[in-house]
C-alpha cells in the first residue's frame, strides 16, 4: 500500500460493524473513522465534548455487516445552549447593524464551559471575519455562534465552507432587534450538518 495511502488509513480509518459477537471496538480519544454498516457508510466521531455515530451514505443493497444505531451525545442541555444564546443576543444587538461572533470553549480539565465574545477584524451588516480563539491545549471549540443583524437566521454559502472540517455547534441568531429573534442551530462534524431544535 502507498504510503499516501497509510497515513490518510491512519488518520480516518474505515472498519466493519460486527455482526455476530463482538461489540464496536471504543474510540477513547479524539479522533473519527468511517464504520461499514449493513444499510451503508456511517461517520463517527470523537472529542472531549462530543461523541457522534451518523449515517452518511445509504447501501443500494444489505451489506454482510452489523447494525448501527444513530448516537449523538455532547454535555450541554437544552438549558444551558439557551443561556448561551441569550447571551450572545445581547451581544450581537450591542453589535448592530454590524454582525458579531462568539464562541464557547470546552475546558478537558474542569468539564466547564466559557462564553467568549470575538474580537473583529472586519465587521459590517452582511459579514464579519474575526480573530479566531487562541486555545491551551486543554481547551476545545465546541459552539460557534455568529449573528446576520436584522437579517433572517440562515446558513449561507460562506457558513457552509467555514464549517466544513470543523467539529462543533454552530449557532446563528437573526432579526436580532426583534422581540424573538431567528435561531437556527446545527451539528458540524467534518462536513456533515445535522439540524437540531432551536432552544429558543
Amino acid at each position: 500500500m502507498d504510503i499516501r495511502d497509510q497515513i490518510i488509513l491512519q488518520h480516518a480509518p474505515l472498519i466493519a460493524c460486527p455482526k455476530h459477537g463482538s461489540s464496536m471496538p471504543h474510540m477513547n480519544e479524539p479522533a473519527h473513522r468511517f464504520i461499514a454498516a449493513e444499510d451503508g457508510l456511517w461517520l463517527e466521531v470523537m472529542r472531549s465534548w462530543l461523541h457522534l455515530r451518523y449515517p452518511i451514505a445509504t447501501a443500494e443493497i444489505p451489506l454482510p455487516y452489523g447494525r448501527m444505531e444513530a448516537h449523538i451525545e455532547y454535555p450541554f442541555d437544552a438549558v444551558q445552549i439557551e443561556a448561551f444564546t441569550r447571551m450572545f443576543i445581547q451581544d450581537a444587538r450591542d453589535a448592530l447593524p454590524n454582525e458579531a461572533a462568539a464562541c464557547v470553549i470546552w475546558n478537558d480539565t474542569t468539564c466547564e464551559t466559557e462564553y467568549r465574545l470575538l474580537d473583529p477584524e472586519q465587521a459590517s451588516p452582511g459579514a464579519i471575519r474575526y480573530h479566531r480563539p487562541v486555545l491551551a491545549d486543554h481547551e476545545a471549540l465546541a459552539i460557534d455562534l455568529h449573528s446576520h443583524g436584522d437579517l433572517p437566521a440562515f446558513w449561507s454559502p460562506t457558513d457552509d465552507e467555514d464549517d466544513t472540517g470543523e467539529v462543533k455547534l454552530a449557532i446563528v441568531v437573526g432579526e436580532v432587534n426583534d422581540n424573538k429573534p431567528a435561531v437556527r442551530i446545527r451539528l458540524c462534524a467534518l462536513g456533515l450538518f445535522i439540524d437540531l431544535d432551536s432552544p429558543l
